[in-house]
Parts: C-alpha cells; sequence; structure tokens
C-alpha cells in the first residue's frame, strides 16, 4: 500500500508541475485511522464520511476555501483509472452540529468489486494561486462483500417395482440467504459438481432448480426446489452445490447427496425366490447333474464296449460282450436314476475285465504255435518246386495268423492253427518224402547204369544212391498229421540229399569229362577229332546237372529219360571207339559198354592201336576225382514273432439306450458339466451377493481389501456337493 501512496504522489506531483505548490496540512485524520468502509444507503450507493481535525496553524485565506479533490485510485490489481469518476471526495467544513469531515461517495459500477482500494486525495485552496498550500492525503476505502448461506441437500429416491408405477423422490427445497446485511449479491450461478466422476455411462441423473437463483438483497434469502432428471446409480451419489457470485470474495460451496434404493417390497420377493432357488439347487439341479455325469460314464462304457469289439474278431469274446451290453440294457431301461446306472456299472465293469482276462489268457495259449509256424515260414526255404506250393500255403496260413492275432481272434487262430497241424505241415512233409523218393531212385538209377567213369567215381556214386535210398526208402507213404519239428526235419534232409546228389553228379560230370580227355590222350587223338568233339558233347549233355532235377520235379515221375540219355551217352561212347580204332568190334565194345567195364575198353583200344604200329602207352594214373562244393540251399532268417498286447484303460459302465458314439459321449460329458455348472453359477451368485451385501457399506478398493476377497472366494468349494453337505448337517 505505502508503494501505491508513493506512486500516487509522484503523479499528482507531475499533475501539479505547473502550479508551484508547497506542501501544507490543513487537516488531520481523528484518531489517526486510515481505513474506512463503504456503507450502501437506501438508494444502493456507497458512501463513507472520514472526520477531520483543522490543524491549529492552519489559516484559510480570505476569498478562498478548501476543497478536495479524488486523484487515484487503486485496488490489489494495480491503478483502477476506470474508477476516478465513479470514487468521489467532498471535503465538508465544520458546522455547530458536526466537525469538518471527508466524504466519499462512490457508484455501483460492475468494475466497483468487493475489497480494499487504495485512494488519494488533494485538499487546497480554491480558487488555486501560484505558490498554494496543497495538503495529499492517502486513505484505504472498502467496499463491503456479501455472505451466503444455505444448508446441505440430501435427495432420497426409492426405485419401483418392474411395471409397477414410477420412482419416488423425497427432496427439500435449496435456501440461500445473505448474511452480513451489507451488501447484495447479484448475478448467482449454481454447478452441480460430482465428488467422483462416473464411469461412461453408468448413470445420466443432473440436479436442476426452479425457480433459478438470480440475486440477493442485503440479509435477503431466497428459495428453490430441487429438481431430478435422469437416473441415478443404486446407492449413494455425493458432490457439492457451488454457489458463484461477482460479488463474492470467493464461491460458497455446499454438500448434496442423492440416495438411491430398490423398492422394500424386494425383501420379501427375494427371500422366496431364494427358498425356490435352494430347493432347486438341493433336489432338482443336484440329482439331473448326477444322472447326466453317470450317463456320461455309461456312454463311454459302451464306447469302450464297441472298442473291445472292434479290436477283436473272437466271436466267443464278442458273444460276451453282447451278453454284457443286454444285461445292462435290461437293468437300466426306464429308469432315470444315477444310483441305478452306478450299480448297473457296478456288475458289468468286472464282466469286461473278466472277459479280457479269458481272451488273453487263450491268446497266450495259442501264441506258442503261432510263433513257431511264423519262424518255420520266415526261413528261407530254398525247396524244389514241388516242395515250393506247400510251402506258400503254410506261409499264407501263417500270414492269415499274424492277421487273427492283431485283430485278437484267438479262436480263429487256434482254428487255423489246428488246419496247419492237419493240412499245410502234413503237405510240406508229403512234398518232401515224394522228392527225397524221386532223388534216391535217380541216383540209384545213375548207379546202376554205369556210366563211363573212372571206378573210384563209380563207387562214389553207388554209395551215395545207398545213402539216399536210406534217408527216404521206397516208396513213400503219405502222413496225415505232422508238426513244424516234423516239417523242418524233413525239409532238412531234403537239403542234405539235395546238396550230396548236387555234389555227387558234379563230380560225375567232371570225371566223366575227364576220364574222356584221358582216354583221348591214351588213344593220342586231337581235340579237334570229330568222334572225340561229338563224345564230349553227348557227355556234357548227358550228366546235366540241371536235366537230372528237373527230371525229379515232373509229374508223374518217371526214369525213362535219363535211361535214353545214359543209351545216348554209351552210343557216343562206341562209335568214338570204333571211329578210332577200326579195328575194334561192336561185339567187343558192346561187352566192355554192357559190363561197365569203361577202362578195359580203353586199354583195349589202345592194345590193337599199339598193334597198328602207333606206340602208345597207357597211363593208368590219369584218373582223377573233382569234387564241387554246392551252395547252401536255404539261409535261415530269425523274425522274432510278438502277438498284439491288450492296451488296457479306465473301464467305464454303460446302460440301456446308447450308441457308446463320440458324439453321445461329447454330448452327455457337456450336459452333465452344464448341469454341475448351473449349480456352481447359483452358487457363486448368492455368494457374490453376500460378499457385496458385506463389504457394500465399508469398501473401499484397497489391495489389502482386494487380497482379503480373492482369497476368500479362492478358498470356498462352491460345488453342489459341498453346499448340500453343509446343508444336511
Amino acid at each position: 500500500m505505502k508503494k501505491i501512496q508513493v506512486g500516487i504522489f509522484l503523479a499528482l506531483a507531475t499533475l501539479w508541475g505547473d502550479v508551484a505548490a508547497q506542501a501544507k496540512d490543513w487537516f488531520t485524520v481523528v484518531g489517526g485511522t486510515t481505513s474506512f468502509e463503504l456503507v450502501r444507503s437506501a438508494d444502493g450507493r456507497l458512501s463513507s464520511r472520514v472526520p477531520l481535525l483543522p490543524v491549529p496553524d492552519a489559516v484559510v485565506p480570505a476569498g478562498q476555501q478548501l476543497v478536495a479533490q479524488n486523484v487515484d485510485v487503486s485496488n490489489k490489481l494495480g491503478r483502477a483509472s476506470a474508477l476516478l469518476s465513479s470514487v468521489r471526495a467532498t471535503l465538508e467544513p465544520e458546522t455547530s452540529s458536526q466537525g469538518a469531515s471527508l466524504v466519499f461517495s462512490a457508484d455501483v459500477v460492475p468494475e466497483l468489486l468487493p475489497g480494499p482500494y487504495g485512494v488519494v486525495v488533494r485538499i487546497g485552496l480554491e480558487p488555486t494561486v501560484k505558490g498554494q498550500m496543497v495538503q495529499q492525503v492517502s486513505l484505504t476505502l472498502t467496499v463491503p462483500a456479501p455472505e451466503l448461506r444455505a444448508k446441505a441437500l440430501a435427495v432420497d429416491i426409492v426405485r419401483p417395482l418392474p411395471f409397477f408405477g414410477a420412482q419416488s423422490i423425497v427432496t427439500p427445497p435449496v435456501e440461500l440467504q445473505e448474511r452480513t446485511g451489507k451488501a447484495p449479491v447479484r448475478d448467482i450461478k449454481v454447478d452441480v459438481l460430482r465428488d467422483a466422476a462416473p464411469p461412461p455411462g453408468a448413470d445420466s441423473g443432473v440436479l436442476s432448480f426452479k425457480p433459478e437463483f438470480t440475486s440477493l438483497v442485503p440479509s435477503g434469502a431466497a428459495s428453490a426446489a430441487v429438481v431430478v432428471s435422469g437416473d441415478y446409480p443404486l446407492g449413494k451419489t455425493v458432490g457439492k452445490l457451488e454457489f458463484r457470485s461477482p460479488d463474492l470474495l470467493a464461491p460458497v460451496s455446499v454438500a448434496y447427496e442423492v440416495r438411491v434404493i430398490e423398492s422394500k417390497a424386494w425383501i420379501p420377493i427375494l427371500a422366496f425366490l431364494g427358498v425356490l432357488l435352494g430347493y432347486g439347487v438341493r433336489h432338482v439341479l443336484k440329482g439331473r447333474q448326477e444322472y447326466k455325469a453317470a450317463i456320461a460314464s455309461a456312454s463311454e462304457f459302451v464306447a469302450a464296449l464297441a472298442r473291445a469289439r472292434a479290436a477283436s474278431l473272437d466271436d466267443d469274446f464278442r458273444s460276451e460282450l453282447k451278453s454284457i451290453r443286454d444285461e445292462l440294457d435290461i437293468a437300466t431301461a426306464g429308469k432315470r436314476k444315477a444310483a441305478v446306472v452306478v450299480a448297473a456299472l457296478g456288475v458289468a465293469q468286472p464282466k469286461l475285465m473278466t472277459a479280457r482276462t479269458a481272451l488273453d489268457a487263450r491268446l497266450s495259449g495259442v501264441l506258442q504255435k503261432v510263433q513257431e509256424l511264423r519262424n518255420f515260414a520266415d526261413v528261407s526255404w530254398r525247396a524244389p518246386g514241388s516242395i515250393q506250393p506247400a510251402l506258400d500255403e503254410i506261409r499264407a496260413q501263417v500270414f492269415l495268423l499274424e492277421q487273427d492275432m492283431l485283430a485278437r481272434n484267438a479262436k480263429g487262430a487256434n482254428s487255423r492253427v489246428q488246419s496247419a497241424t492237419v493240412k499245410g505241415l502234413p503237405s510240406i512233409v508229403n512234398a518232401a518224402g515224394r522228392y527225397g523218393t524221386a532223388l534216391a531212385q535217380l541216383t540209384t538209377r545213375l548207379a546202376d547204369s554205369r556210366l563211363p567213369l573212372p571206378e573210384a567215381s563209380q563207387r562214389r556214386l553207388v554209395d551215395t544212391a545207398s545213402l539216399l535210398t536210406k534217408s527216404f526208402p521206397s516208396p513213400w507213404t503219405d502222413v496225415s498229421q505232422a508238426t513244424v519239428a516234423q516239417a523242418s526235419q524233413q525239409l532238412t534232409k531234403v537239403y542234405g540229399d539235395v546238396n550230396l546228389a548236387l555234389e555227387v553228379t558234379k563230380s560225375i560230370f567232371g570225371d566223366s569229362q575227364a576220364f574222356a580227355e584221358w582216354a583221348r590222350k591214351q588213344l593220342q587223338v586231337p581235340e579237334t577229332n570229330a568222334a572225340f568233339r561229338s563224345l564230349a558233347a553227348e557227355t556234357a549233355k548227358s550228366l546235366d546237372t540241371k536235366f537230372l532235377l528237373d527230371e525229379i520235379e515232373k509229374t508223374p515221375f518217371g526214369l525213362g529219360a535219363i535211361d535214353q540219355r545214359v543209351e545216348d551217352l554209351r552210343a557216343a561212347w562206341a562209335q568214338f571207339c570204333k571211329a578210332v580204332v577200326p579195328s575194334l568190334t561192336s561185339e567187343e565194345v558192346q561187352g566192355f559198354i554192357g559190363s561197365g567195364s569203361w577202362q578195359k575198353l580203353v586199354v583195349l583200344a589202345v592194345e590193337k592201336k599199339a598193334n597198328a604200329g602207333a606206340g602208345i602207352m597207357l597211363d593208368a594214373a590219369a584218373e582223377r576225382k573233382v569234387f564241387v562244393q554246392g551252395e547252401p540251399i536255404y539261409s535261415p532268417i530269425s523274425v522274432p514273432f510278438s502277438a498284439p498286447q491288450w492296451n488296457s484303460s479306465t473301464v467305464r459302465a454303460g446302460t440301456a439306450g446308447l450308441d457308446g458314439s463320440e458324439m453321445e459321449v461329447y454330448r452327455n460329458n457337456k450336459e452333465s458339466e452344464m448341469f454341475a455348472l448351473a449349480q456352481m453359477l447359483v452358487v457363486a451368485l448368492i455368494f457374490i451377493l453376500g460378499v457385496y451385501l458385506f463389504y457394500g457399506e465399508v469398501w473401499v478398493g484397497k489391495p489389502k481389501e482386494m487380497l482379503t476377497l480373492f482369497l476368500l472366494a479362492f478358498g470356498l468349494d462352491l460345488t453342489a456337493d459341498s453346499v448340500v453337505a453343509a446343508l444336511k448337517r
């Protein structure tokens, strides 16, 4: 304020610079007071009287008088030059009734707001003269501010039942009063403010007033009714009513509260619904849920029966499964109680396990026989062609046996094993026996034919024929039953005899060729000799091993072709000898050939050729033996055989009317889950309502409260079983 006065003084000094004024105190303020309040008169103007005391030595010259002039007005914001014309100062001289005074008057204009104002007044002589005496007075004038008073507002709203009337609103009017009696309140505005902004779309409630507040005279009062529009949410909505006016130093706020409740008629209604719903949870939903759960288990059991039937082609096992299903259908037909279904499950489940155990036992019993047959069939028997069809047949039977085992068909597998014992294996044994007998007969015929061989080779051929005859004596008698061991033994014997026969025939072939070569050298015949070449060709043809084995395979078996080959070979030798030694007679040649004295024939031919002057010398040691080792006829391959094992799974019970399909199992499980979910939702809803009622009045939402509520809900068992058990206790 002192800074304002200094500024005003400097300004006045500038304004009065053209007059050589000197400072002069004409008056002093009574009591030294510098602050005064403007008082409102009946006409609304503001005025204030400042009492003055003349200074004793201050004398007003004749012809002049003292006057006062307001030269500056300022407020807290600075100079208020616009108010100079509205705030006026007048000097009233002393009278008999009162002393001198400085009177201020102010027009009520919008710029003149409540609060303190600094004014600077100049007191001097009039008319003015050069060098006159002037007094400056600085004062503080206060425009009084009004004060409003209002009571807190409480609005009660009761919602009706659905379709029954409108909501009930109880609210007192809002009353305003100006308390000071010194100033009016103009241009009143009311703002309705919420303490917390509602979530978007949560409510649309609005408070308004009718009639609207406009202004109040000093000490005046006004009243307005509260109008509620829109919908407020249930519970309490709190905020404040803020009254604003340019005449107020600060807005005036009062609290308001809107309480919204539902009709109390809901109490008996909800109580009745709770009793009804509780009965449904305990007696209806629980029973339906248990029944649907039992039906779901039953459907799964029917599916297990179907899977077991599909996994096994055993007629006895399938018949047992059908019997189990029929018994369950009879036990549960027309009954919709979980206890009946569960009891039927308790009977059917062990029966299915027993049937499976019995099937596993029968499969284990036939498994060893199947393994023996498979091991036999897996051997790569390079058997002769006449035996191969029987082997192929047994392999086909083994393949079907494997399919039976994979299909868990113990009955079918056992039947095939019996068939193999009385048909397949005997066919192999008999085919091998007939082949071995034919091989022995052929070898014996070759030994009896006295082929052109060295004597050692001839003896070996005779011994081989004797061994083969002992192994497979003639005639062969077919068997009607055979085991795997017997079939393996018979094929092994054929293998050994064929190897022996191959070895001997290859040796005979080599020895026969070597014997012909020895004869050529003894007779000193060139290799290009036509007769020798014909003999060599016939030797290779007559003693061809493949031809001999093919003859055994022919049906019916005969020795005519072998005999013809032997005769052709003898004729070739006779032709060779007579061509080389013409002096040999046919009787001599046939005599030696018929008796098998081939070396003697060659010796005689050499002697006759020597007598003719050829000088041939006999090399009796030229005889040689050739033994060619044959390749193995078969190569055993061991392939382990393992029967399919039963994949045990949880066995469930079944009931009538179910097909065991995946859709049926899924549907029943879902329906059971829906009933359980309905129970849980009902119980959870009741729990949530209880928690809300308990916490609703004191809920703040701090982390500790949230965690406590979460742990409480997490630890509760809200299943119908636990609720029903608790209610029964």
